[in-house]
């Protein structure tokens, strides 16, 4: 919801943050582009500023109120995206803006479950959750959070970019087949780079989710073969996970949804809105209308 003070419009931490862009079906634009995977969202969550005073007014008039409540929050590789409930608008903090996170909360003040945040822009901010799933909300979202801070799948991509660029300079510096080979040549010399680097420290890691990757695709092909109607969700929910850590878009859920705090229409919302993106591009470019058999 938007804050307001006596009924007149006001500032507060989400109007601070930048306007995410939506798709054609007004699903958040995930930048595919640059490698980035949705990894979880959450209802019922309140954004708070810690900070002493108000923060920098954007221009909006009013008086400062110090959160926003009832968000979505949406984690993906590289960013948190808050939606308000009523879709009115998105905004989103790039995880490059976070250098510290923690978790506060509970005890035996039975305080809320909370992520806190501290920005380079904002200070300190403040994530709480307040659904019927509040404890399992906040620590979903505190352990995929801190993987993703840590793994910064953002700079990869712009690594491989700049790479790429740098050989495609060199190589035009040269024609025919020396410039074939050059380009060959740094194609193989990044590869073996790549592949230093994927394993530099991390073999036994890598070796051993790969093992239980394995493992949980079998039993998860062999329990959907066996059981048509009551599917134990446990496999297929740690498949899920796997597959979003190696960078992978998970395929929906209901039960991924259930779990969440969210309903069966969001479910058939967030499917017709992806077939929606899907169609409506190919529908332009085939001037409004394709066959049922195409």
């Amino acid at each position: 919801m938007e804050p307001t003070v006596n009924g007149e419009p006001s500032w507060s931490p989400l109007q601070l943050l930048p306007r995410a862009s939506l798709t054609l079906s007004g699903l958040l634009e995930i930048d595919v582009d640059d490698g980035e995977v949705e990894l979880l969202c959450r209802k019922e969550v309140e954004l708070r500023s810690n900070s002493t005073g108000p923060l920098p007014n954007p221009g909006m008039g009013g008086a400062w109120v110090d959160r926003n409540i009832d968000l979505i929050v949406s984690l993906t590789t590289h960013r948190l995206f808050f939606t308000n409930k009523d879709n009115k608008g998105s905004w989103f903090l790039h995880h490059s803006n976070i250098y510290n996170l923690s978790v506060s909360g509970g005890g035996i003040t039975f305080k809320l479950p909370k992520l806190v945040l501290n920005t380079y822009a904002l200070g300190e901010l403040k994530l709480c959750f307040r659904s019927c799933n509040k404890w399992k909300d906040r620590d979903d979202c505190h352990k995929l959070l801190q993987k993703a801070l840590d793994r910064k799948a953002w700079e990869t991509q712009n690594k491989l970019q700049q790479k790429q660029l740098t050989s495609n300079k060199i190589a035009a510096r040269k024609v025919g087949v020396d410039a074939i080979l050059s380009k060959n040549a740094l194609r193989h010399k990044e590869a073996a780079q790549l592949t230093d680097l994927a394993f530099d420290g991390d073999a036994d890691d890598l070796l051993q989710e790969a093992a239980e990757l394995v493992k949980i695709i079998q039993k998860y092909v062999s329990t959907l073969e066996l059981s048509g109607e009551n599917v134990n969700n446990h496999e297929q929910a740690q498949l899920t996970d796997m597959l979003s850590n190696m960078g992978m878009i998970s395929a929906l859920s209901k039960s991924d949804l259930l779990i969440s705090n969210r309903s069966l229409n969001d479910f058939y919302n967030i499917l017709a809105r992806q077939l929606a993106d899907f169609l409506l591009p190919k529908l332009k470019s085939a001037g409004g209308g394709i066959s049922l058999t195409d």
